[in-house]
């Protein structure tokens, strides 16, 4: 190897040892498209979403569809979510609800903080400006509606890109 290869090399192996995020890798065995599967699938998305920040891969298995996963893998019910990595393998089966037993059946991180969103923009100051109005009354049988309208003005609007340039003729 060359001077350079090693030096490669040896960085990778330095990061890699001082690594601290652990990569999960997580499937979840599921029976067709029923009510407690698609609970089962959003549970553990959200459950690999708060705990595990990124760091995880996630696999759906329909077991209809893929039985011979179910098979190797010994899965003798569904829902079951296990994971495959960290060793050891760990199995927890249902829908995934009771968030605090998954947790401690696969020996997940308690929820990282979420990050902060970005501070927010300030709107400019945009000064109020008053729209002339006219008032117009509405009839009908048993009722009487007044609503005032606003009317363009022949003059534009500072400030404002799309001020009128006419004046209707209000009749």
């Amino acid at each position: 190897m060359t001077a350079a290869a090693d030096s490669t090399l040896s960085q990778l192996e330095e990061r890699l040892a001082t690594r601290t995020e652990t990569f999960y890798d997580l499937t979840l065995f599921v029976s067709g498209a029923s009510d407690l599967a698609g609970r089962a699938i959003a549970n553990a998305r959200h459950l690999c979403e708060t705990h595990l920040c990124g760091h995880y891969r996630l696999s759906v298995v329909d077991v209809h569809e893929d039985m011979a996963a179910m098979l190797a893998d010994q899965v003798l019910a569904t829902p079951t979510l296990m994971r495959n990595l960290p060793l050891p393998v760990r199995k927890v089966v249902g829908d995934l609800s009771r968030v605090a037993k998954v947790i401690q059946g696969l020996d997940l991180p308690e929820p990282r903080p979420a990050t902060a969103p970005p501070p927010a923009v300030p709107l400019p100051s945009v000064p109020l400006v008053e729209v002339p109005t006219v008032s117009v009354v509405i009839e009908v049988p048993n009722a009487s509606i007044e609503i005032e309208v606003p009317i363009a003005t022949a003059a534009p609007v500072p400030n404002t890109p799309l001020a009128a340039t006419s004046t209707p003729e209000i009749g």
